[in-house]
């Protein structure tokens, strides 16, 4: 088994839990290749969505007013489907995700991965480098690192072999910008949004040496996902960013970030601007994130 390709690997390990025959290749995303990004140069854009899964109508529509941006690539940060497991959800995913033909990653999110038979299915499903769920590539002066907050026994934290591989990863960038995209948030907020007790806070010491490790290092942005809404903090010199707003149930009213959604960002050569901007176009939000650390 270990001379087969990551793809196929997965594919009949699922077939051999589940008790069925493998089926024809799945349908999939249809550019998750990293290595076109190594002729991308600042200035350059990208796009974070997240939270998607049942809301297709609105996420169609998303994904389209992205598409129209024509960015270098794109980032959800989780729940793009409702049940682990169902094919049949995966499919409707990728059909409304055509129209975006750039570089398109998938966080892993507890929608996607509740434990082993689902991680498989997710490897099967989507073609992410290395075909791993926890992984790293470059663009510009821009250093992208995707984490699995949903590893099965091991949710809501980063620690074990994933938290060595990112030091090394971290300890081995020299990009100037440095972005983190996970799908539980280190900061929720007590009493907004429904997941204060299921997010990275569970583990406070877990939470914190991460913190430590992005401040050490320099990272500029934490995208995350799970609630759904929009949220920015800022802790120490980073950005904390809730972008959960990509077409499922909203979990609080609009003046409070209950809207649906996408984050639009131009990395230039001394700063990276942020726009906020919701179903329809309008810019809910913009900042800009100077590069001076």
């Amino acid at each position: 088994m270990k001379f087969l390709g990551p793809v196929l690997f997965a594919a009949l390990m699922l077939a051999a839990i589940c008790g069925q025959a493998l089926a024809a290749e799945p349908p999939h995303l249809k550019n998750q290749d990293a290595s076109s990004l190594k002729s991308v140069i600042n200035p350059f854009t990208f796009v974070v969505i997240g939270d998607n899964r049942s809301g297709g109508k609105i996420y169609g529509s998303l994904v389209k007013e992205i598409a129209g941006e024509s960015p270098a690539l794109v980032v959800n940060t989780g729940d793009t489907i409702f049940r682990s497991g169902s094919g049949s959800q995966w499919e409707e995913f990728v059909e409304l995700s055509a129209p975006i033909t750039t570089p398109y990653f998938i966080v892993p999110g507890n929608h996607e991965v509740s434990g082993k038979r689902s991680e498989l299915l997710f490897k099967y499903r989507v073609r992410q480098p290395g075909n791993e769920l926890y992984y790293s590539f470059t663009a510009g002066n821009a250093l992208f690192v995707v984490l699995d907050t949903e590893e099965p026994d091991n949710e809501a934290r980063i620690t074990g072999e994933q938290y060595n591989w990112l030091e090394g990863v971290l300890n081995a960038s020299r990009e100037k910008f440095r972005f983190v995209f996970m799908h539980r948030p280190m900061y929720p907020v007590r009493g907004v949004g429904r997941h204060y007790k299921d997010s990275m806070n569970r583990f406070p010491a877990d939470r914190d040496r991460l913190e430590a490790l992005f401040e050490k290092h320099g990272v500029d942005a934490v995208f995350c996902g799970h609630e759904h809404m929009y949220q920015k903090q800022k802790v120490g010199g980073i950005y904390h960013i809730v972008t959960g707003g990509g077409g499922a149930p909203l979990y609080e009213k609009e003046s409070d970030g209950g809207f649906h959604h996408y984050v639009k960002v131009t990395v230039g050569n001394g700063s990276a601007e942020v726009s906020v901007i919701g179903l329809g176009g309008d810019i809910k939000d913009s900042f800009t994130i100077p590069k001076g650390r």
